[in-house]
């Protein structure tokens, strides 16, 4: 996922190994006049947020100066963090140049507007990818009096943002394991609830630099869900109820993500109907797995 960012990781490693500055500390930008400021996430800081909004629509080499210009930490969640001065330099007077390339069969509309493409460029703010800062640039119409306007057609978005189908209409069914998605910079992942998973700061409130992670994950009792990579999914810290297994072994009661006799199994319907336990309020079953065969907790 990060081969097309290395140069940039590379700097932002250094600068922040360099700045050691944490969240909401005293920080200094990298510029030819340096400035004092506060080091904090974008979506604190506001006149960072509205130029990175800019930023995104310009060349990639832009927006990589910039960030390494203001670079000073990462939250734990591997949030990005920016030197917050107040006020950002910019030609404010000149308008992006529209894009010519772009073709797209509905009227361009405020960025704001079209949920696909504000919610993706949110999540460029929190973590840069390069893949995502072009897709984002593709989508770009013009700017008009400071207003800038994106191609929001829902078939071209489908095809650039496989994940953006909102299906919150959709009648959720009984599956065995917790819905497949793919994340906002195209990595598998597993659409679970915020508290169970390690990017996500407080569970009860969902960041807006997260939402797009919402997006193609079904509601679950009225709760939103949230695309997690397999790295970042905590498990169920109160599996283990007592079973015993198809083949007489002794287990627990745990998710299908974590048995790994179910993982390895080459007819995985049949297993689960030898060594099903119950379905969780998520709708997903827990199986009986040897106590041997369980991932560790994470």
């Amino acid at each position: 996922m990060w081969s097309s960012n290395v140069a940039l990781v590379v700097v932002l490693v250094v600068v922040v190994g360099a700045v050691s500055a944490g969240c909401d500390q005293p920080c200094q930008t990298r510029a030819a006049k340096p400035q004092p400021g506060r080091c904090v996430p974008v979506a604190e800081c506001p006149s960072i947020k509205q130029h990175l909004l800019r930023l995104q629509f310009s060349a990639a080499d832009q927006f990589e100066a910039f960030l390494s210009e203001r670079a000073c930490s990462c939250g734990k969640d591997e949030t990005l963090h920016l030197c917050c001065t107040g006020k950002v330099a910019a030609d404010r007077c000149t308008e992006l140049a529209p894009n010519e390339a772009v073709e797209c069969p509905v009227d361009c509309v405020p960025i704001e507007d079209c949920p696909a493409v504000y919610g993706h460029s949110m999540v460029l703010q929190k973590r840069y990818d390069r893949r995502l800062h072009k897709l984002l640039r593709d989508n770009f119409g013009h700017e008009q009096a400071g207003q800038l306007y994106v191609c929001c057609d829902p078939d071209l978005d489908a095809i650039r943002y496989p994940n953006s189908n909102t299906a919150a209409t959709r009648q959720l069914a009984k599956r065995v394991s917790f819905q497949p998605c793919v994340t906002p910079f195209g990595d598998d992942g597993k659409c679970v609830p915020p508290a169970r998973c390690a990017m996500v700061d407080d569970p009860n409130t969902i960041a807006s630099e997260l939402e797009a992670f919402a997006i193609g994950c079904d509601p679950v009792a009225n709760q939103s869900q949230l695309c997690c990579t397999e790295q970042l999914l905590i498990f169920d810290q109160e599996a283990g109820k007592d079973c015993e297994t198809e083949a007489g072994l002794e287990g627990l009661c745990t998710e299908s993500e974590r048995c790994l006799d179910f993982i390895e199994s080459e007819g995985k319907d049949v297993y689960v109907r030898q060594n099903w336990c119950y379905t969780n309020l998520q709708q997903v079953d827990y199986l009986c797995c040897a106590r041997d065969r369980i991932k560790e907790r994470k």
